[in-house]
């Protein structure tokens, strides 16, 4: 029996010396049954993001909602991602949602209806209609505001999912 040990502790004592060795490190846990929740997360951002692309200056346009782009294209654009964000909210909803995605599940929903209610503004501002310059500029001015807060409410929602476990793509609004 002496001999054994004599063995093992020798077998240890080469592998410290010799510098090998191994680590483990758990950065997360598990997430039981996220499947249908990631699945409409991908189907819904990648909508979105695909949809969003007018918006992106390139060197042949400004955005259609920059300054320089077209009033059409604008309302446009964002009536697409509108409906876009609508059918994602919904898909979202749907679904069952990991206790660990609960709050920023929440908080992302709260940032998507945000996101639309400032869409809305905006086209309600480009509309044709008997509206006043003045009403216009504050429809415009309130829905920047409203986009603004929803991009910040977005990031941190995507922050509040488990690093190691967050659904991708990350959001864009």
């Amino acid at each position: 029996m002496r001999r054994c040990w004599t063995v093992i502790l020798g077998v240890i004592g080469a592998l410290l010396s010799g510098g090998c060795g191994a680590s483990v490190s758990v950065s997360g846990g598990v997430i039981s049954n996220n499947g249908p929740y990631l699945a409409a997360w991908n189907r819904g951002w990648t909508a979105v993001e695909r949809d969003s692309t007018p918006y992106i200056p390139t060197t042949s346009s400004s955005g259609v909602c920059n300054r320089g782009g077209m009033k059409a294209e604008c309302h446009e654009t964002d009536s697409r991602v509108a409906a876009d964000l609508v059918r994602l909210s919904e898909s979202l909803r749907s679904v069952p949602v990991p206790a660990q995605y609960s709050s920023a599940a929440t908080q992302t929903l709260r940032a998507i209806t945000t996101e639309i209610h400032g869409l809305g503004l905006r086209m309600h501002s480009l509309e044709a209609g008997n509206y006043t310059e003045t009403e216009r500029d504050a429809w415009f001015t309130q829905s920047k505001a409203l986009m603004t807060e929803a991009n910040t409410l977005a990031q941190h929602a995507y922050a509040s999912f488990p690093q190691w476990a967050r659904p991708a793509p990350a959001p864009i609004i």
